[in-house]
């Protein structure tokens, strides 16, 4: 039977989830129109490895580069490892971390609707929208 009153599911400062209507931002979307919600990750993994891989490539020349140090021939070797691993330490600690987004189904289109860096708030939100929809079945 469906539900003919309209029920909050979620209420934050810019979002509002009813059985009827999905609001982020002033933007509305009619809930019975939302195939489904679901959360995409957006993450810097990848690019985490290759400079992990890249660093273990600076402190080997660095290794190599002392160990084999004669009159001087090598020193060029651990100075490009030395950058290599200061280039690595830098973008490590000024990378973003992983944001995710609130997709939805909606009238046969993907639509990222919200992102947070947050992953609990937009599972909740994901939740709040699934839910709103079966609250109209």
């Amino acid at each position: 039977m469906k539900n003919l009153n309209e029920t909050t599911v979620f209420k934050s400062k810019n979002i509002k989830i009813t059985n009827f209507k999905v609001t982020m931002f002033g933007k509305s979307y009619k809930t019975s129109d939302i195939v489904e919600a679901t959360m995409v990750t957006n993450s810097s993994v990848p690019n985490k490895i290759a400079r992990g891989i890249i660093g273990v490539i600076g402190l080997l020349m660095i290794a190599f580069g002392c160990t084999f140090t004669i009159n001087g021939d090598l020193i060029a070797f651990s100075i490009l490892g030395f950058i290599l691993v200061g280039w690595v330490v830098y973008t490590f600690r000024t990378s973003t971390p992983s944001t995710y987004n609130v997709q939805i189904r909606y009238q046969s289109k993907n639509i990222s609707i919200y992102n947070s860096e947050d992953r609990s708030r937009v599972e909740n939100i994901v939740d709040a929208i699934n839910e709103a929809r079966h609250n109209l079945e």
